[in-house]
């Protein structure tokens, strides 16, 4: 019987996001969360747009950056939209 070797990228998806600077991602592959809780949490994410929401904070104090808010920026502002948005 022969013996398979199991890699990385077996369990994992690794991939270049050029969103976020080209900055890696990495996901588990076929993650499928289907808990009540999580439902609950991704309708109320749904409704909230905390994306939307944290891309005019950043533009409203920051106007220097134009219409662009630079990466670092925008996950700073996207955390505390998220955490407001769960609650």
């Amino acid at each position: 019987m022969a013996m398979v070797k199991v890699t990385l990228g077996d369990a994992f998806r690794v991939y270049i996001k050029p969103s976020l600077d080209g900055r890696l991602v990495i996901r588990k592959k076929n993650t499928i969360r289907y808990s009540e809780k999580v439902k609950a949490i991704n309708e109320k994410v749904a409704t909230a747009k905390p994306a939307i929401r944290a891309k005019e904070r950043c533009l409203r104090d920051h106007p220097e950056f134009g219409n662009r808010c630079p990466i670092k920026y925008f996950i700073k502002y996207l955390r505390e939209e998220m955490k407001s948005a769960v609650r």
